[in-house]
């Protein structure tokens, strides 16, 4: 969990720097550019919903344990050396300028090996523990299964460009590319759901949630999603239109689907007592339900076909992404998270009080609503301007706040997340100092 909060750090100082150069005036020095902090930015906060959905993975795994195997905690062990190492090896390796020149593996390849070593580890263990045999499992194991080795699959097919008959033909080179990240981003929204009905579960002391329709329903769909969704950034290349289509209906009917299951986690909640819920919780879960509904609307502007092809590439592309990110993936990983503090230690820890979470995910919410809302509008007006061609009106004068009103409401944003981030930490450590003063005093 600390790791997974230190990569959503990383990822908002890199994002911020990213934004001041659209401030010429305050841009980062130091030798980095927008091209440098961009991959920053989504490496690590790709990696803060990764390590998310696996800390609740972990989780679940001790609980079946009385003592946990040596040769288990050696794996553990194993596997986040491994990825500390590819962390800083990023970072240093994208200072310097070498990059890939891949979207969201932008990276050197040999620092992708020891990600994916340190995978199989995850994997190895995992499946020593849960086995294979998926017969009368709750939903959220098929999905914690499928995600495991969807991550397998996808993340080796990401680095297929390294094949001279890949990367050595720009066309095949850019489907396949976005075609393995569609299974990549499967990946961690399976996580993320299947760690929303592990809580589900876990709270409510009822399993029905993890074996009703809609559950199994959004786990095919989100398993059909991440092979098809790939044709919302290939619309530009040659391809049949029933690909794109098929990408824009199987894309509306999972985002429906995601708002149909928070739902019914959140009725869950309130037909059982309120005393078992840790504060705050409940509010986390109602606001990722509610940016569900949200970006069910952005999807279908996105996913219609004739439409992308005004808004792609723009920052509308942006303002969506961010906002899955942030509105469904984190909130829901923030509410799974917030669970798992309370139950280190006893309940009256610091900046976890139903007053403190609902202060800092409101401000968080609303600096996130204009952000987004401020990255569509612009994306909308310059995909206009790009389609008017010679013949575009002058650009509206509002444009050219946007700078200033990028930096100030990304500046809220990444404040409330910091803020966040720094009082969690400090939440999870503090049990621990408490038990090694106490183990002193004793003797």
């Amino acid at each position: 969990m600390l790791c997974a909060l230190g990569c959503s750090t990383l990822a908002i100082v890199f994002g911020a720097a990213a934004a001041l150069w659209y401030r010429p005036d305050q841009r980062p020095s130091a030798g980095l550019t927008l091209q440098h902090l961009r991959p920053l930015h989504t490496t690590f906060a790709a990696a803060w919903i990764f390590l998310g959905g696996v800390t609740v993975v972990y989780f679940h795994l001790f609980s079946r344990f009385e003592q946990a195997p040596r040769a288990f905690m050696r794996r553990l062990e194993a596997q986040l050396i491994l990825w500390a190492v590819a962390g800083v090896g990023i970072i240093l390796s994208l200072w310097n300028g070498q990059f890939s020149g891949r979207e969201y593996l932008g990276a050197h390849w040999s620092w992708s090996m020891l990600i994916y070593l340190g995978w199989i580890l995850f994997a190895w263990n995992y499946f020593s523990v849960e086995g294979w045999s998926l017969r009368r499992k709750p939903v959220y194991i098929y999905m914690w299964h499928t995600a495991v080795l969807l991550f397998l699959i996808a993340f080796a097919e990401g680095h297929a460009w390294l094949l001279e008959r890949i990367g050595g033909n720009p066309l095949r080179d850019i489907a396949v590319q976005w075609k393995s990240y569609g299974p990549l981003v499967g990946s961690f929204n399976l996580l993320v759901y299947g760690s929303m009905g592990y809580l589900a579960c876990r709270m409510s002391g009822d399993d029905r949630p993890a074996r009703s329709n809609a559950a199994f329903a959004l786990l095919f769909l989100g398993l059909l999603n991440s092979f098809t969704n790939y044709g919302h950034h290939t619309y530009h290349l040659p391809q049949s239109h029933v690909i794109k289509w098929v990408s824009c209906i199987v894309s509306l009917a999972e985002a429906v689907l995601v708002v149909k299951y928070l739902h019914s986690v959140l009725a869950c909640f309130r037909a059982r007592s309120t005393h078992r819920t840790p504060p705050g919780i409940h509010l986390l879960v109602t606001f990722a339900s509610i940016w569900s509904l949200v970006l069910v609307a952005v999807a279908v502007i996105i996913s219609v076909p004739p439409v992308n092809t005004l808004i792609h590439g723009t920052h509308f592309v942006v303002g969506h992404a961010m906002g899955s990110m942030l509105g469904i993936d984190s909130m829901i990983l923030w509410a799974v998270l917030l669970y798992l503090i309370h139950q280190f230690g006893p309940p009256d820890r610091p900046f976890t009080s139903r007053r403190a979470v609902a202060w800092a995910f409101g401000w968080i919410n609303l600096a996130m609503f204009l952000l987004i809302g401020l990255l569509l509008a612009k994306g909308g007006i310059d995909g206009y301007l790009r389609f008017m061609g010679a013949v575009a009106p002058v650009p509206p004068r509002v444009l050219i706040y946007f700078p200033h009103a990028l930096v100030i409401l990304g500046s809220a944003l990444a404040l409330g997340i910091l803020w966040v981030n720094v009082s969690w930490t400090w939440a999870l450590l503090l049990p621990a100092r408490r038990d090694r003063l106490a183990t002193r005093r004793t003797e």
